[in-house]
């Protein structure tokens, strides 16, 4: 079950909408892949990765591209 669908009658697109995600991983392939779920939903995702993303098509979600190691403190101050 997907975060935020507590009820089981929430799509992930209602479960998601005005939220704000953070994906860490963004190029890798799970990550890659949930980003690309999430594109159509009406939030914001923060795509962070310790490599350059690829760009993505226009989409109903705001999408904020990130580079860094989450080991960083500095990162975090970016994220939160």
């Amino acid at each position: 079950m997907l975060m935020g669908c507590e009820n089981l009658s929430d799509t992930p697109a209602e479960a998601y909408r005005d939220r704000r995600i953070l994906v860490t991983g963004a190029s890798g392939f799970i990550g890659s892949n949930l980003v690309s779920r999430l594109l159509p939903v009406e939030c914001s995702i923060d795509r962070l990765s310790r490599s350059q993303l690829d760009s993505l098509p226009r989409s109903q979600a705001e999408v904020t591209d990130l580079t860094g190691d989450l080991k960083e403190p500095s990162v975090w101050e970016r994220v939160l």
